[in-house]
């Protein structure tokens, strides 16, 4: 994947054994690259352009920013209703199939003999599917983590497992975490081959498998 900015000379291009940062010390320039980004995610226009094999890429279904760390949502809204999906498509296998349909039978026997029980007029969904299931045991993805590092890892790959390879931008990751963390999770990303930008406002010392330009306060860029 490349990512270019046209208020810049800058290209970011992904590469297999090698993660991509960004510093970005003025501010101004800082706050509009991440709200442009920010605003193309979801359909606006905006100052950055990804592409891969030179063909441009929808920017609101390849790039994925996280910019709250604290707290971390790993359940978003939209994550849960795509688990959901895939569950109900697993479902539909034979044997999977076989099972919900004698769930199904067990539950509305069972609220037959509720019914049955109560003096009133009583009636319920006896086609209910699997994600009504699915809500009353309030399946989600775990979310107790040792590390705050490791909880983000586990977030990046389900979107990678359930929406397709992506460009994931954090931005002052490095704020939350320490070194150690940070290295080993980017050594995860590499393993995985999953693209990742960091976005830092101030200079870390620089990872051997880091790929790093710096946009200084007078707008200069350094690599």
């Amino acid at each position: 994947m490349k990512l270019i900015n046209s208020q810049m000379n800058f290209q970011i291009v992904t590469e297999e054994g090698y993660v991509n940062s960004l510093v970005i010390e003025n501010r101004d320039f800082f706050r509009s690259a991440i709200q442009d980004i920010y605003d193309q995610i979801n359909g606006r226009e905006g100052s950055f352009v990804l592409s891969e094999n030179n063909k441009i890429m929808d920017f609101s279904k390849s790039t994925e920013l996280i910019t709250q760390f604290v707290p971390f949502e790993i359940n978003s809204k939209r994550l849960i209703t795509k688990l959901y999906n895939n569950i109900k498509t697993a479902v539909m296998e034979p044997e999977l199939y076989r099972e919900m349909y004698e769930i199904k039978s067990n539950v509305c026997r069972y609220m037959d003999s509720i019914v049955n029980e109560l003096d009133f007029n009583i009636k319920y969904n006896e086609d209910f599917d699997v994600t009504a299931l699915l809500k009353v045991m309030d399946m989600r993805f775990e979310d107790e983590y040792d590390t705050l590092s490791d909880k983000v890892m586990e977030y990046i790959m389900n979107v990678e497992k359930l929406e397709g390879s992506k460009l994931h931008i954090l931005v002052n990751f490095r704020s939350y975490v320490n070194r150690r963390e940070v290295e080993c999770f980017c050594e995860t990303m590499i393993k995985h081959n999953i693209n990742i930008l960091l976005i830092d406002n101030v200079e870390y010392d620089k990872f051997n498998f880091e790929k790093r330009i710096i946009v200084d306060e007078q707008l200069c860029e350094i690599y």
